[in-house]
């Protein structure tokens, strides 16, 4: 059974600065790749786990809801952030993956890989 992370937690992350929330976002990301897809659906529906800002302390840091500094802070850009998007093409990878998974179009496995993707991009993203 998986201790899904709070919201309050992704936001005592995101309080904390880039490096917790980073961390935060890698902890959120790993649990959701050790999920099976019946604890993930479970923690879905309960409303413990998303793929949704709601749980990503790297969004809560960055995304201000202002169109013009989307997924910036304080002058810096979310590590996720691509060049000509407002957030990183991986979680939207992720995203489609698991919206087709929900329209029964795409397989768990297809959703599971774009995550470990995800993961590993974001891991790629610590300081060395």
């Amino acid at each position: 059974m998986i201790k899904w992370l709070t919201t309050e937690q992704v936001i005592a992350a995101r309080m904390k600065g880039p490096e917790e929330a980073l961390e935060c976002s890698i902890e959120h990301h790993a649990q959701i790749c050790r999920a099976t897809k019946k604890e993930f659906m479970a923690g879905r529906f309960a409303g413990k786990v998303n793929l949704s800002v709601e749980f990503c302390a790297l969004c809560r840091l960055y995304n201000t809801g202002e169109v013009d500094v989307l997924c910036n802070y304080n002058r810096k850009r979310c590590p996720l952030r691509g060049s000509t998007s407002y957030c990183c093409s991986a979680w939207r990878r992720s995203n489609r993956a698991f919206l087709s998974v929900l329209m029964r179009k795409g397989s768990w496995r297809d959703f599971k890989i774009a995550e470990r993707k995800l993961l590993n991009k974001l891991k790629a993203c610590r300081k060395r």
